[in-house]
């Protein structure tokens, strides 16, 4: 019975790991405007832990594999976030611009 269960542990972090890559694979290709990616790696950090708590017991690479792959949900969470910031600082400039070039001059 407790090889069942190892053997079963085993075959959920595999198919674990195959939706991680999907899911990173999705949102590296998507053509979304950050922040909108955020969502994709609040998944896969969810992914992550859920990776690490199950490779408690398992071997060493499935410790690693996970440890690398909650590292990667939380530097491209991050990215997203200051993108983003980024983007929207840029867009607000732009936008003020834009206002201050259409004003009509005032002549005296």
């Amino acid at each position: 019975m407790v090889h069942f269960t190892n053997y079963m542990k085993l075959n959920c972090l595999k198919a674990l790991a195959v939706l991680f890559v999907f899911v990173l694979l999705l949102c590296l290709l998507s053509l979304g405007v950050p922040p909108d990616g955020l969502i994709y790696f609040i998944i896969l950090f969810a992914l992550a832990i859920a990776g690490l708590v199950m490779s408690v017991k398992a071997a060493s690479r499935w410790k690693i594999i996970w440890a690398v792959a909650l590292c990667i949900s939380l530097l491209g969470g991050i990215l997203e976030i200051v993108a983003g910031k980024r983007l929207a600082h840029q867009r607000s400039q732009a936008e003020q611009q834009q206002n201050f070039t259409n004003q009509p001059m005032n002549s005296k």
